[in-house]
């Protein structure tokens, strides 16, 4: 989160109205984020700006993210890893440019026709250890990089809303829960269970060899043997 409010302060250099807003809890993470922004100069009434009411075990409701998102002009990240993520792919249903770092499984699933990619763990420079993170080397965000993206998404924004639209197409069909992604953990659960049952085949068969064994030597039998 500090090299998101990083780049944000070098851009609010060029583009002075521009608002952060950070859909997080002043104290997240481990960070206080209020001194964060004063250290880099950053007033949390005007420049930065935090959702009130707001914590690990309150949210907001989806008709208010669906406002904040459509209230944006784009939505970025400096995470250090994502599993898959959920902010990026609503933003991409709310038809609002993404611009992610290109770590971990984003890359996967965006790309130039569907959002940004800022690059991330390409200095040396640019790597970390966190706690309690079983010592993982995590690739940081290129600041730099990241407030160049954002001056290219202000400048050129026939092209960001073209990435935008081409995001919602994807995210509306290839990600559709009914027509794309049940079918496709019925087809795993499908095979699990047959493979389940293969194995369970074999196993009878192998104590059937077994029983059979027994009775024709009219003692025990190793499994080895069979």
């Amino acid at each position: 989160v500090p090299r998101t409010i990083m780049a944000f302060k070098e851009f609010r250099k060029i583009v002075p109205e521009s608002i952060l807003y950070l859909h997080m809890a002043m104290k997240d993470q481990g960070w206080d984020l209020k001194a964060v922004c004063d250290e880099m100069g950053m007033d949390i009434s005007k420049d930065v700006i935090f959702p009130k009411n707001f914590g690990p075990n309150q949210g907001y409701p989806r008709e208010v993210l669906n406002l904040l998102y459509n209230a944006s002009d784009v939505i970025i990240s400096t995470t250090l890893g994502e599993g898959f993520g959920l902010a990026w792919m609503e933003a991409m249903a709310a038809k609002v440019p993404i611009v992610m770092p290109d770590n971990t499984m984003l890359p996967e699933y965006i790309t130039e026709e569907t959002g940004y990619l800022c690059k991330s763990g390409n200095k040396s420079s640019l790597w970390t250890v966190i706690q309690h993170d079983n010592e993982v080397m995590r690739p940081l965000t290129d600041t730099e990089d990241l407030v160049k993206i954002l001056l290219d998404v202000y400048n050129n924004r026939d092209e960001a809303k073209r990435r935008a639209e081409n995001g919602y197409k994807w995210i509306t069909t290839e990600m559709d829960w009914q027509k794309n992604i049940a079918p496709m953990w019925v087809k795993i659960f499908d095979k699990a269970y047959q493979d389940t049952q293969q194995v369970s085949k074999e196993v009878e068969d192998v104590l059937g060899q077994i029983g059979k064994g027994k009775k024709k030597s009219g003692g025990s039998i190793d499994a080895e043997e069979i």
